[in-house]
């Protein structure tokens, strides 16, 4: 499986189509990748229908 790393909806859509099994959700990858925000998460979650860890 195939998990890729991205920052908001688009990347995690985008990840989806390219054939990613999983995705991990974070902000700030240049600061170690923190907690998104729950709007981004909202957001991310309902456009990909692969599993999403934050």
């Amino acid at each position: 499986m195939i998990e890729v790393i991205v920052q908001n909806e688009q990347e995690a859509v985008e990840a989806e189509k390219l054939g990613a099994g999983r995705l991990e959700l974070v902000s700030s990858i240049n600061e170690g990748g923190l907690t998104p925000s729950f709007e981004t998460i909202k957001q991310v979650l309902n456009s990909v229908a692969i599993p999403v860890q934050e």
